[in-house]
């Protein structure tokens, strides 16, 4: 059996102010906005107005139609982009505003005598 030394494992606290986060809120804006585009696109082919003629004399009926499968599929793609942009915020925030947990320790009282 041979001894080797051991050297325990330190733990570092966790970093968040990283630069790169700046790059992921970026492509979550990018995602975001051609999410929304394609949700405006999916409720407007999700609405269809239908113009009926009635005979002689009368005005046409008009009737808006519904289809709900891409109503929800606009608001379902508005939604992801707003998550996405709240996401983005926050790591905008991680990237650029994070500052050290650190702090002095603050006595009450008298500090602790020196051993």
């Amino acid at each position: 059996m041979t001894t080797e030394s051991f050297t325990p494992f330190v733990e570092q606290p966790p970093r968040l102010n990283q630069p790169w986060r700046l790059a992921v809120a970026a492509a979550e804006v990018i995602v975001a906005v051609v999410a929304v585009l394609f949700g405006i696109a999916a409720w407007k082919h999700g609405v269809t107005t239908m113009i009926t003629p009635l005979g002689a004399g009368q005005p046409p009926l008009r009737s808006t139609i519904f289809y709900g499968n891409w109503m929800s599929i606009g608001i379902t793609l508005v939604t992801v982009a707003a998550l996405l942009g709240l996401d983005a915020i926050r790591e905008c925030v991680l990237a650029l505003r994070t500052r050290s947990t650190r702090q002095t320790p603050e006595f009450t009282v008298a500090p602790p005598p020196a051993a």
